[in-house]
C-alpha cells in the first residue's frame, strides 16, 4: 500500500503521545534532586544560578527553535528527523551520567533541549496528518492531558531514583533509544502538505488577541514549574532533605495541573471569566500558601492549588486563542503559544535568583510572585470580553 493510503491507529497515536512526554521528562525529572546536584557543584562559580538552569535550559531550547524544527521537518520530512532526534535525544540526555563539570552539563542539556524541540514539533504535526476530524481532535485532547500525568509521574519517579545519587534519574533518557524501533516500525512519512498561499501572511494573525493570550501563556509557564524547581530548596531550608518527598510533592502539583485541565470542560461552560480569573486566583493563592507553610501538608495543599490553577490557565489560553485564529494559520498561532509557555518555563528559576538577588528570602520571592498572579486577576476578567470583540471583527475563522 502507498504509504500516503495508510491509515493510522491506536499504535501510532500512542507512539506519538508518548514522543510528546520526553520533553516532559526534560523538564520535570531533575527537580526533585536540584539541591544535591547544587551541594556538590557547591565550588563552582554561580552554581545558584546555573543548578537551575540545568533544569530549565531544555525549555528555552524547545522555545527558541521548535519553529527551526517544524520548518527542517517540511523541508526533510518528518519521519526522518524524528527518528534522529529519539537517538540525539538519548545522546545529550544520558550525558550527565559521565560528564564531571556543571558548565558541561548545562551544555549537554541545551543538546536535549533541541532534540526535544525536533521530537515534541514533529509528534504534534505527525497527529494533524495522521488524523482528521474527531480522532484528530481526541489525540491532540488526550496530548495535553497525558503530558500532565506523565509529569506527576516523572516527577515522583525522578525523586525516588534520585535516593540512590542525583545521577540516577538521568538514565531514564534512554527512552528516545528505547522508543525508536516502536518509530522506526509503526510512522512513515506522510505526504508533503500544502504551504501556505501567499495571502496567508502574519497579516492574517489576530494580533490584537494574541498581544494578550501570549502575555498570560509566559506568565503561566513561569507559575507552572516554580514549585517543582523550588521545593527542593524550601524543603532544604525546613531541614526536610529528601528527594523522596520533593518527588512526592512535586507529583502532587503536576497531578493537580492535569485535574486543572480536565475540568476545564465543565467550568467554560460558565465562560471564560471564571476560568481565567478563577486561574489567576488559584495559581497565585497556592504560591502565598507554599510561601508560608511549614510543614509537608501546607506545600501538598499550596502546591496543588498552585498546579490546578496553572491547568486552568492552560488550556483556557489556547482554547481561547485558538477560537480567533483563522483555520489555515492555527498552527503558527499554536506554535506561538507553546514558545511562550517554554520560554516562561526557562525564566521561572531566573525569576525567583533576580528576586533574592535583590536581598529577600526565597519564601519572600515566593510569595511575591503569588501577589503577582493575583493582581492578574483583574486584567483576565477582563481579557474575555476584549477577545469576544476582536475575534468577531476577524473574517470568518472557517
Amino acid at each position: 500500500m502507498n504509504e500516503t493510503q495508510r491509515q493510522a491507529g491506536t499504535g501510532q497515536g500512542i507512539l506519538l503521545l508518548c514522543g510528546s512526554c520526553l520533553p516532559i521528562l526534560g523538564a520535570v525529572l531533575l527537580g526533585p534532586v536540584l539541591a544535591e546536584v547544587q551541594a556538590h557543584f557547591i565550588t563552582t562559580p554561580n552554581v545558584a544560578a546555573l543548578t537551575p538552569v540545568m533544569l530549565t535550559i531544555p525549555a528555552l531550547m524547545i522555545a527558541v527553535f521548535s519553529p527551526l524544527a517544524g520548518w527542517l521537518a517540511d523541508r526533510f520530512g518528518r519521519r526522518r528527523l524524528l527518528l534522529i532526534g529519539l537517538l540525539v535525544y538519548t545522546l545529550f540526555g544520558t550525558a550527565p551520567l559521565y560528564l564531571q563539570g556543571l558548565h558541561a552539563i548545562v551544555l549537554s542539556r541545551a543538546g536535549l533541549g533541541l532534540a526535544e524541540a525536533v521530537v515534541m514539533t514533529i509528534c504534534t504535526a505527525l497527529i494533524g496528518d495522521y488524523f482528521e476530524g474527531r480522532s484528530r481532535m481526541l489525540w491532540l485532547s488526550l496530548q495535553g492531558a497525558v503530558a500532565s500525568f506523565a509529569a506527576a509521574v516523572f516527577f515522583g519517579l525522578g525523586g525516588a531514583l534520585g535516593e540512590f545519587g542525583w545521577r540516577t534519574p538521568f538514565w531514564l533518557y534512554v527512552a528516545g533509544i528505547v522508543m525508536f524501533p516502536f518509530a522506526l516500525k509503526l510512522l512513515w512519512e506522510p505526504s508533503r502538505p500544502h504551504r501556505l498561499t501567499p495571502h496567508l501572511g502574519a497579516q492574517t494573525l489576530p494580533w490584537r488577541v494574541l498581544a494578550v493570550a501570549y502575555p498570560f501563556a509566559l506568565v503561566t509557564g513561569i507559575a507552572l514549574l516554580m514549585v517543582p524547581i523550588q521545593l527542593s530548596f524550601i524543603l532544604h531550608g525546613l531541614g526536610l532533605d529528601s528527594p523522596a518527598t520533593a518527588g512526592l510533592l512535586s507529583a502532587g502539583n503536576q497531578a493537580s495541573v492535569l485535574a486543572g485541565a480536565l475540568l476545564f470542560r465543565l467550568l467554560v461552560r460558565f465562560g471564560y471569566v471564571p476560568v481565567f480569573g478563577g486561574g489567576f486566583f488559584a495559581a497565585g493563592a497556592g504560591l502565598l500558601l507554599v510561601s508560608v507553610s511549614k510543614g509537608q501538608g501546607g506545600l501538598l495543599l499550596g502546591g496543588c492549588l498552585n498546579g490546578f490553577g496553572c491547568g486552568l490557565l492552560l488550556v483556557g489560553l489556547i482554547t481561547w486563542a485558538l477560537a480567533a485564529l483563522p483555520s489555515k494559520v492555527r498552527g503558527v498561532g499554536a506554535g506561538g503559544f507553546n514558545s511562550c509557555v517554554f520560554l516562561g518555563e526557562f525564566l521561572s528559576p531566573l525569576v525567583i535568583l533576580l528576586l533574592r538577588h535583590g536581598g529577600v528570602s526565597l519564601v519572600s520571592a515566593m510569595a511575591f510572585c503569588g501577589w503577582g498572579l493575583v493582581a492578574l486577576i483583574l486584567p483576565a476578567l477582563l481579557a474575555p470580553l476584549a477577545i469576544r470583540v476582536q475575534a468577531a471583527a476577524l473574517p470568518a475563522a472557517d
